[in-house]
């Protein structure tokens, strides 16, 4: 696993840079909020169980979102 120079920064830069990638990815953003959306009325329906699976899941990808819009 390659590392990575940490940048510091300030909470009005983080924010403004978080803010600035929103914008260039609204699309992308977007369709990931609806799917995200339908996928937690299913995994809401069985008393909640499949949360017990969803919720990896959406952890993973928001990790793999992550690096791939802040890291090259």
């Amino acid at each position: 696993m390659p590392e990575f120079e940490v940048e510091e920064q300030g909470p009005a830069e983080a924010m403004k840079n978080s803010f600035v990638a929103c914008l260039k990815n609204v699309v992308p953003f977007l369709l990931y909020s609806v799917v995200l959306l339908l996928l937690s009325f299913v995994a809401s329906i069985l008393f909640g169980l499949g949360w017990l699976v969803l919720g990896p899941v959406l952890a993973a990808s928001l990790y793999t979102s992550y690096r791939d819009i802040f890291f090259d």
